[in-house]
């Protein structure tokens, strides 16, 4: 090892470079000597090793941050000595520099492929030298920035996959509900990415109707998903108190709109499905049209159409409450999804289409057979192609029964407390009745006062029939045959909400009244007891109709609270309404 100039620093070089411990390895003590003398002049720390055995423990005991080796030694080559010092290094980047008199390509090649950084062929230049030792640490400077880049990265990564498996499993939490897993649900909530900007929620009402929500949100992701916790927060809470539909759609307007950025838009679908399943009431606006399937013959015998502009686009002053209202048979089939579906694509670039969804539900073998149908040939129709939005797809099998038998076995919260006495007295005048809704109050209010968590959907049930019976007929004037055509629902409604609106005076009173039952019977009594100031109706004959053989779509609310409540009563011309119901 020698060199073709002095080995002295020149006057233009700066008197001291940064402080760098090397390895000079060599078995000729004259070569190791010079080197070691210049290098040590530059201000750099040096170990020195005799041969490649030396050299190894040399850098397991002092880790040096560059080595200079010569090749050919005795006991151990320098090329042995570099794999093992490079495998003792790991990530870790060590520079090692050959200084050799060999000049054949293939064993240059050979220093290289063992873990030699860079070689030198003597007689080398020392400035050559220098400026090789301070280049390569110069990427060893760059080597452990992109190592400590690479690891705060890697950091910061599972930080987020942390975050992201608590965030997901809050909103999952959140937005999903055990009734998706009742027999009459069959789904494919598919996201594009971990978080899901499609939504489907369902709950059942106090009295025992089930209202779903298909949404879907502006955007894909974490972004689109945002509003889905709020939306499910009041979805949740105002069913479960039972407000109307209208109302429901109107609070999560209000609640987006406040939290929301502008652009952010909600296409949702609610649909409400009564206990005994033969009318639908629905909202739909910014989603696909929801179809109703004839449960015999795969026909689409009705379809919701987005009517309304998707949620947040207007404020509440201006939003379009009408709700759809159609009549359906038990065993029908109830088939919603989000664009998603009709704009899924497969590797020719076209997409599903709604054509051909309603083609292949009308040529299903069976009607148990739509679903497995629509979700196996969109699978094959992607064709392994990358899913381009969040997909959902959700069938609603119209079967009172077995929603009775899910709902029945449902976990409750609440327990029945103790009897105890307690009233509850309401008054509402026209205005507020085109406003207000009292029963989710009422609802509430049994709640906390009694805690019937097993008889809330009866005690709501008679509740609602007979505040309804109150405003519609005692004070509206309506009449329940008009729901028996064909287009029946909807002009009942329309008539409804026009009278109701040109309604000048009229007060309805609704009273709770609980108390401890009498003598050696267990729990308690509540009385519900509903009055209006209108100038009443035939309930005598309304009874008497609602009891014939006959099955009508209509007049069903007289029975329902004789069947449910201990006692029904009416006074005077119908304008009072009185029900006892007992529990235990």
């Amino acid at each position: 090892m020698y060199a073709t100039e002095p080995l002295a620093p020149s006057r233009s070089e700066p008197e001291s470079s940064p402080q760098l411990r090397i390895l000079v390895v060599d078995d000729d003590r004259t070569n190791r000597l010079v080197l070691t003398s210049y290098l040590k002049r530059l201000g750099w720390q040096i170990t020195e090793a005799a041969n490649g055995v030396q050299a190894v423990e040399r850098f397991e005991a002092e880790r040096p941050d560059a080595v200079i080796m010569d090749v050919m030694m005795p006991e151990m080559d320098g090329l042995e000595a570099t794999r093992r010092i490079k495998a003792m290094a790991g990530e870790r980047f060590v520079p090692v520099i050959f200084l050799t008199a060999i000049t054949d390509e293939k064993e240059l090649a050979r220093s290289l492929d063992c873990g030699g950084d860079d070689f030198l062929s003597k007689p080398y230049s020392s400035t050559v030298l220098r400026a090789r030792i301070e280049a390569l640490m110069r990427v060893r400077s760059l080597h452990e920035t992109a190592v400590a880049q690479r690891d705060e990265l890697e950091r910061a990564h599972q930080e987020r996959d942390r975050e992201y498996e608590v965030a997901e499993r809050l909103f999952k939490n959140l937005t999903h509900t055990q009734c998706l897993e009742w027999p009459i649900f069959r789904y494919l909530h598919s996201a594009q990415s971990v978080f899901n900007g499609d939504l489907l929620l369902a709950a059942p009402l106090p009295n025992g109707a089930l209202r779903i929500l298909v949404g879907d949100f502006t955007g894909h992701g974490l972004s689109a998903a945002v509003g889905a916790m709020p939306a499910a927060e009041v979805f949740y809470g105002m069913t479960a108190k039972g407000f109307g539909l209208g109302d429901v759609v109107s609070e999560i307007n209000r609640k987006l709109r406040r939290l929301l950025p502008v652009g952010r838009m909600f296409g949702a679908g609610f649909l409400e499905i009564d206990k005994e399943h033969r009318q639908l009431t629905a909202w739909v606006g910014g989603i696909p049209d929801v179809l109703v399937v004839d449960g015999k013959s795969r026909r689409i015998k009705h379809r919701l159409i987005s009517e309304h502009l998707p949620l947040t686009v207007v404020d509440n002053s201006r939003l379009d409450r009408r709700l759809q209202v159609l009549d359906i048979e038990p065993g029908d089939r109830i088939v919603a999804f989000s664009d998603g579906v009709l704009e899924t694509r497969n590797p020719e670039g076209e997409e599903f289409g709604q054509d051909r969804l309603e083609s292949l539900i009308e040529a299903a073998a069976a009607p148990d057979a739509i679903f497995d149908t629509l979700t196996g040939t969109l699978r094959n129709f992607r064709a392994g192609e990358s899913q381009c939005d969040d997909v959902t797809l959700l069938e609603v099998l119209c079967d009172p029964a077995a929603v009775l038998e899910a709902n029945g076995g449902a976990t409750r919260e609440e327990t029945t407390a103790p009897p105890s006495c307690w009233e509850v007295s309401l008054a509402l005048d026209a205005d507020t009745l085109r406003r207000v809704d009292p029963l989710p109050q009422l609802t509430q209010a049994l709640r906390d006062y009694q805690g019937q968590a097993e008889h809330w959907d009866r005690v709501y049930t008679i509740l609602r029939e007979l505040f309804t019976n109150a405003v519609d007929h005692g004070l509206l004037g309506l009449d329940s045959s008009i729901k028996g055509s064909a287009t029946g629902f909807v002009e009942y409604y329309r008539l409804r909400e026009e009278r109701l609106a040109a309604l000048e005076a009229g007060t309805v009173r609704i009273t709770l009244e609980h108390r401890r039952a009498d003598g050696e019977r267990a729990g308690g009594d509540l009385r519900i007891r509903v009055e209006d100031s209108g100038p009443g109706f035939d309930w005598r004959a309304r009874a008497q109709r609602a009891e014939s053989t006959e099955v009508e779509l209509h007049g069903r609310g007289i029975p329902l609270v004789r069947a449910l409540a201990d006692t029904l009563r009416f006074e005077g011309d119908g304008n009072v309404a009185e029900a006892l119901y007992h529990w235990e």
